[in-house]
């Protein structure tokens, strides 16, 4: 019987391991677990870390409960899409994040509880902000609806009891809980734009704030890493959006934007650097501007010929050109 029990304890103590080790298709980088499907699964022990370019999505949990994790940013050229269901719930340290273009939705309980948040940036391609995405986090005082969001959830924000102003950058989304901003700020306002839709008359509630109208906050430029060329460099405007007017400038060069938004320098001297900064305008919004220094590759590097090392030719000046005779 006792070698029965003590199997069974060395049984059970295998399958916990097994629970808790890192899986075998998982990845250690830095403080970070990320799975084959570039999810990143676990960085609670974290402090600071930077989100590499190639996941996909912040899973489940993930920095859930972290009292470490105070700063989180974003490789360049991040492809998130995804923030997931209590990603950063009750991460008691974070302050701020700007989640980078290209995610679209910000899932339940996301960043509930993180009660030092007091700054996010929402990017444009975000459409869905789930229930209790924003919850108890009393430390924020405003916010920006990104004019692509269509659905904001139940409790979206509830118990943000700092947050007094909520401003929306384009038209009202389709689906608003009627409780997506409970027992926030007394007096809390809807900055809306003045031709925005969807929303009640101005200084009147809606969905729990008094609508006031206000300048559209501008698009700013997302800029790709840039690729030197042989007079210049490319890059890609990863949130370029035709409803925006786009103006280049350069430091030294010509600069080009096609309809796709990418980017083209020229005229850039080979391993001289050029500044360009992009400004975007739109009717009833502000203007703004994001700026990228890059370089032109170097000029091929010119080889010398190697000296001579063989055997010195004779001198056959005192021959004549027809016989070869010595001239006497």
């Amino acid at each position: 019987m006792k070698t029965l029990q003590r199997l069974s304890i060395v049984a059970l103590l295998s399958l916990l391991t097994a629970a808790f080790a890192t899986p075998a298709s998982a990845t250690v980088v830095g403080c970070l677990t990320i799975d084959s499907n570039n999810v990143v699964t676990d960085g609670k022990t974290c402090v600071t870390v930077e989100i590499p370019a190639y996941v996909t999505s912040i899973g489940f949990e993930a920095f859930q409960g972290s009292t470490t994790l105070t700063a989180v940013t974003f490789a360049a050229d991040s492809q998130l899409n995804l923030i997931g269901v209590q990603a950063f719930n009750h991460a008691t340290k974070l302050s701020s994040i700007t989640i980078p273009e290209g995610v679209t939705k910000i899932s339940s309980y996301a960043f509930n509880d993180t009660q030092l948040l007091s700054s996010i940036t929402i990017p444009e391609s975000v459409t869905v902000i789930e229930n209790d995405a924003f919850g108890w986090t009393i430390a924020l005082t405003e916010v920006t609806i990104p004019s692509n969001v269509t659905t904001i959830g139940s409790k979206a924000f509830r118990d943000a009891s700092s947050l007094a102003t909520v401003n929306f950058a384009g038209n009202a989304p389709v689906s608003v809980a009627s409780d997506a901003f409970q027992s926030i700020k007394a007096g809390a306002v809807a900055g809306v734009c003045a031709h925005a839709t969807g929303f009640s008359a101005p200084s009147t509630a809606w969905k729990g704030l008094t609508v006031t109208i206000a300048t559209c906050p501008g698009l700013t430029p997302s800029l790709s890493t840039a690729t030197s060329t042989a007079d210049g460099y490319t890059l890609q405007i990863s949130n370029f959006d035709l409803n925006y007017s786009w103006a280049p400038s350069v430091s030294s060069g010509l600069a080009d934007i096609d309809p796709s938004g990418l980017v083209t320098v020229t005229g850039v001297s080979a391993g001289a650097s050029s500044t360009l900064t992009i400004t975007t305008s739109r009717q009833y919004y502000t203007d703004v501007a994001a700026s990228v220094t890059a370089s032109a590759l170097a000029a091929p590097a010119v080889v010398a010929p190697a000296p001579y090392s063989g055997p010195l030719l004779s001198d056959y000046s005192d021959r004549t050109p027809e016989t070869g005779d010595e001239v006497v």
